[in-house]
């Protein structure tokens, strides 16, 4: 799946597995590293214990952390998501 603009998320990886979350929408992706190693096949829908045991995981080790989760940016302007990373644009 690709993403034009970049979209808040977090990652796990346990063993052999990856689990990607993204922020809007709660979407999964779930990927075997040593069989598919380039992430082509998304587990998420084949292995939902694999899914919620990588969730569980992951807030737990936020919450230990105290970690903040991303926050929506108010000044952004997504129209002009083609600039960013250009000319130092969004860059400090």
């Amino acid at each position: 799946l690709f993403r034009s603009v970049s979209t808040p998320s977090c990652a796990i990886r346990d063993g052999d597995f990856k689990l990607i979350e993204f922020f809007e929408g709660g979407e999964v992706e779930l990927y075997n590293l040593v069989k598919d190693p380039s992430g082509k096949e998304n587990l998420a829908e084949v292995m939902p214990e694999k899914v919620e045991m990588l969730r569980k995981k992951w807030r737990s080790w936020q919450q230990a952390l105290n970690a903040g989760l991303p926050r929506e940016n108010p000044d952004c302007d997504i129209d002009k998501s083609h600039l960013w990373g250009e000319r130092g644009y969004g860059m400090r």
